[in-house]
C-alpha cells in the first residue's frame, strides 16, 4: 500500500482519500498521467501512440516531460 502512495506522489496524483491532486510546474497534466501509466505498464512510444491515438512524436514528448517533471533521466531510473 505504501508503494502504491509513493507511485501516485510522483505521478501528480492524490492518494485516494486526500484533497485535490498536486497542482504547479511539476504536476502531471491528465494526459501526461495516462502516458505514465502506460509507460508503467511497459509500453514503448509507438505502442503509446497507437493507444491513445496520437503521433509517435507526440507520444515522445509526452514521455520526456513526464521524465523532466519526476527527475528522472530515463524509463527505467527507479525511485
Amino acid at each position: 500500500m505504501a508503494q502504491l502512495a509513493q507511485v501516485r506522489a510522483q505521478l501528480g496524483m492524490a492518494p485516494v482519500d486526500a484533497a485535490p491532486a498536486v497542482t504547479g510546474p511539476t504536476a502531471l497534466a491528465s494526459r501526461e498521467r495516462e502516458v505514465a501509466v502506460l509507460i508503467s505498464d511497459g509500453l514503448t512510444n509507438t505502442e503509446l501512440a497507437r493507444r491513445l491515438s496520437i503521433s509517435p512524436k507526440t507520444a515522445a514528448v509526452h514521455v520526456s516531460n513526464i521524465l523532466r517533471k519526476l527527475g528522472v533521466s530515463s524509463r527505467t531510473q527507479g525511485g
